[in-house]
């Protein structure tokens, strides 16, 4: 193998490495911390009526709010429980490229000084 062959399966492995250790951090960012920022969670459900607890950028506990639909839209209640179950999975996608980029400019900055 050449050398220009081997610099490319390095760069291929090397950003595939880079690509699974965003996709661990931003898990545990996501599932074990619960990490939510200006988001939500069910904290009670019953037929009519849907009790939430919104977060702040920060994550912290903020206010509860108490959703009642009107008549004729109960189905609005199994609408948000399921959004605020499908939660966590969109917060891993978002954070994903967030910690791909902080990764890639760190790498970049340390290849141009050294």
């Amino acid at each position: 193998m050449s050398e220009e062959v081997l610099r490319k399966v390095r760069r291929i492995l090397f950003y595939s490495a880079l690509l699974m250790i965003a996709f661990v951090l931003s898990y545990f960012i996501a599932y074990p911390l619960g990490y939510s920022p200006l988001g939500y969670e069910g904290l009670e459900a019953k037929e009519d009526t849907l009790v939430l607890q919104s977060y702040n950028v920060l994550g912290l506990e903020e206010n509860r709010i108490t959703y009642e639909p009107q008549k004729g839209e109960e189905w609005k209640v199994e609408l948000l429980k399921d959004l605020v179950n499908q939660q966590q999975t969109q917060y891993l996608f978002f954070f994903i490229p967030i910690m791909l980029a902080i990764f890639w400019g760190e790498f970049d900055l340390l290849r141009k000084n050294y």
